[in-house]
C-alpha cells in the first residue's frame, strides 16, 4: 500500500500548486512498474478485481468495469445488457431444499393510470443473488395495483420490501398494507428508503450488480406478459437511460442495492 501511495503522491504533486485543491479518483486496479496492484489489498485483493474484470468482459461489458472500477466513464449509446442471466423454477426450488433464503421485493411507485409504471421485482434471495419470480410492471393506476401487488405478495410469501419514499411509495405501503390485513393476508416487513442520488447515477451503479447477481427466468416461464414486458424494458436500457421507461431498471437498482441485514426468513412457496 505504500508504494502504491508513494506513486499517486508523486503523479498530485507535479499536477498541482500550492493554491489548488483537487479532487483525485483511485482506480481500483493501478499499474506500478508495469505491475498490476490493488489500491487497497486489505479490502480487495488483486484476484477479486481481475475475477470482477474478467466477468464484465466475458459479457461484452468492459465499459462497465471501466467506469464503475477504473473511474473511467465513457459515452455508451448501446444496450447495457444484451443478454441476462438465466434460470428454471425447477433449478431454484432444488437450490432452495433445506437452505435458509428470503424472498424480497422493491417497490418503484407510480399512481397516474396511463403515466409511469409501477414496478416491483420480487426476488428469492439466496447465496448472495437474487432470483426474479415475479414483477409487477403497470401504468393502470393504484385501482389496479394495488390489488395485483397484494395477490402477488402474500403469492410468494414475501417478507421483506423496501419502497421509494420520496415518490409517494409511503402512500402505497398503506394502500397495501390496509388491502393485506383486510384479506387476514401475513404482512411482510416494509422499509422505506429516501434516495439522495441522482436517478441517473443510482442506476448506473447498479448495471454490474444485475448483470452478475440477478436471474431471470426462461422466457418460456414467465409468470405474465407483466414479467416479460419487465424483462423487455432491462433489454433496452442504455446509459443515456432515454429510453420510453426507466422504472423496472429503477426497481431493479433498489433491489440489488437492498439492505439484506433487514431481511428475515421466509419459507418457500410454489410459484
Amino acid at each position: 500500500f505504500e508504494l502504491v501511495y508513494q506513486e499517486l503522491k508523486k503523479d498530485i504533486v507535479a499536477n498541482i500548486d500550492d493554491d489548488t485543491f483537487v479532487t483525485y479518483t483511485i482506480p481500483a486496479i493501478i499499474t506500478v512498474d508495469g505491475k498490476e496492484m490493488s489500491f487497497s489489498p486489505s479490502q480487495f485483493s488483486l484476484d477479486y478485481y481481475i475475477n470482477k474484470r474478467e466477468s464484465y468482459k466475458r459479457r461484452g461489458q468492459e465499459w462497465i468495469w471501466e467506469a464503475v472500477f477504473m473511474q473511467n466513464p465513457a459515452s455508451n449509446d448501446s444496450k447495457i445488457f444484451t443478454k441476462l442471466n438465466r434460470f428454471r423454477l425447477e433449478q431454484l426450488k432444488a437450490m432452495v431444499r433445506g437452505e435458509e433464503y428470503y424472498t424480497v421485493a422493491c417497490i418503484d411507485p407510480a399512481f397516474e393510470k396511463g403515466g409511469n409504471k409501477l414496478a416491483m421485482p420480487i426476488a428469492v434471495y439466496i447465496d448472495d443473488k437474487f432470483y426474479i419470480v415475479d414483477a409487477e410492471y403497470s401504468n393502470g393506476g393504484v385501482k389496479t395495483t394495488i390489488p395485483e401487488i397484494t395477490e402477488k405478495i402474500n403469492k410468494h410469501n414475501v417478507s421483506y420490501i423496501e419502497y421509494e419514499m420520496n415518490n409517494g411509495g409511503e402512500r402505497i405501503r398503506l394502500k397495501v398494507e390496509s388491502k393485506m390485513s383486510g384479506k387476514g393476508y401475513e404482512l411482510p416487513l416494509f422499509k422505506g428508503v429516501n434516495n439522495r442520488k441522482d436517478k441517473a447515477v443510482r442506476i448506473a451503479l447498479s448495471f454490474g450488480d444485475i448483470a452478475e447477481k440477478c436471474y431471470f427466468l426462461q422466457e418460456d416461464e414467465y409468470p405474465s406478459k407483466q414479467y416479460g414486458d419487465f424483462v423487455k424494458e432491462i433489454l433496452t436500457v442504455n446509459l443515456n437511460l432515454d429510453q420510453d421507461y426507466d422504472d423496472a431498471i429503477d426497481a431493479m437498482a433498489g433491489l440489488v442495492t437492498m439492505k439484506m441485514s433487514s431481511v428475515r426468513s421466509s419459507s418457500f412457496v410454489s410459484f
